[in-house]
């Protein structure tokens, strides 16, 4: 699923617990994730340490952030996709280049970040590029680890 939340878009598994409740959980977006279909069975697993999810065949989703019984938003279904559609979707969507411009709008505040750094720390216009330049990446990279989802 995929989940619209104001400007943020976030995919999340649905899965259903033994005891029969549906709980959701945001996931890092994969270009596989794209071929899944409703009642595909996941099981728990670990990677690096880490609890993560097993689709079959062989698709390890990495959750990013905890489970929640349904999160705010419009929900989006996951649409069903043949061969020929999953190739062009991927190559689409799973390029660098769109999740950097799809998750690159959260940096726009980083100008502000570097102003107060160099208000509170002193320093002069490198420490302004330094500061403005880190806290863009900062920004992106919390995007892209919080679940953003391009499709």
């Amino acid at each position: 699923m995929r989940v619209q939340r104001r400007m943020r878009s976030r995919g999340f598994l649905e899965t259903t617990e033994p005891d029969g409740r549906t709980t959701w959980w945001p996931i890092v977006f994969h270009p596989d994730l794209l071929a899944l279909t409703p009642g595909a069975t996941a099981r728990r697993a670990t990677w690096a340490g880490a609890g993560a999810f097993l689709i079959e065949p062989d698709l390890l989703v990495l959750p990013s952030g905890r489970r929640s019984r349904r999160p705010p938003g419009t929900l989006v279904d996951a649409p069903r996709l043949n061969a020929d559609d999953l190739r062009a979707r991927t190559a689409r969507f799973g390029s660098l280049r769109r999740r950097i411009v799809l998750d690159a709008p959260a940096a726009v505040g980083a100008p502000v970040v570097g102003v107060l750094w160099v208000l509170v720390a002193g320093g002069g216009i490198g420490a302004f590029v330094a500061a403005t330049i880190l806290a863009a990446l900062v920004a992106v990279w919390a995007s892209a680890i919080g679940g953003s989802d391009p499709s």
